[in-house]
């Protein structure tokens, strides 16, 4: 009789055991009709809320209608439709050149700000470079800080070009600093020991 209760008791442990492993990988069931989850439906209310945001942009571009959410919404649209920089920058470089240009241009010089803030800093070379074709360059805390941003995530050519396109005159002892690092981290050590000295 101790033998079959020891069996019986092993068995036990041994469904105990395997319940666990089961609930540990898959979840404990619930009760009631499973949701089926369709591809890409998640995204629907965000994909059509910037492909709305969007639409509104080609009317402010054509100078009708307002941008409720200015124009660094327009630009996270467009990054969430899947536009590229250069695109992006094609249409901000448009419509500078149509009538809502004197609306749009103090707008665009606001955007580095939101952009640094947000870590957005793929698209904001292409800004700077936008600014500076209209004569309207940022300042160098916004380019010290794009630096510092391109040095976390590890963009050291990113630094290295943003460096080459400010006079060395500017270029502050935190910036410096910045460039060394990411030389340093390209093994190039004569770029670090001009930029220390």
């Amino acid at each position: 009789a101790y033998e079959v209760v020891s069996l019986v008791w092993m068995e036990l442990a041994m469904f105990g055991v395997a319940a666990l492993v089961y609930f540990a990988f898959m979840g404990i069931p619930f009760m009631g009709p499973k949701k089926k989850n369709i591809p890409g439906m998640e995204h629907k209310p965000q994909k059509s809320a910037a492909q709305h945001t969007y639409r509104q942009w080609q009317q402010v571009k054509k100078g009708n209608g307002e941008l409720p959410g200015g124009l660094y919404a327009v630009v996270t649209c467009m990054r969430e439709l899947g536009k590229s920089s250069s695109q992006i920058e094609s249409e901000l470089h448009t419509a500078l050149g149509r009538e809502a240009s004197e609306r749009i241009l103090p707008e665009i010089e606001q955007l580095p700000a939101a952009m640094i803030r947000d870590d957005a800093i793929d698209v904001l070379p292409m800004v700077l470079r936008l600014l500076e074709d209209f004569g309207r360059p940022a300042d160098a805390a916004t380019y010290a800080s794009l630096m510092a941003a391109q040095l976390r995530r590890r963009d050291y050519t990113g630094v290295a070009s943003t460096a080459s396109k400010l006079p060395s005159a500017s270029l502050t002892p935190k910036m410096l600093a910045i460039i060394a690092t990411a030389a340093a981290s390209r093994k190039e050590l004569a770029e670090v020991m001009r930029h220390l000295s």
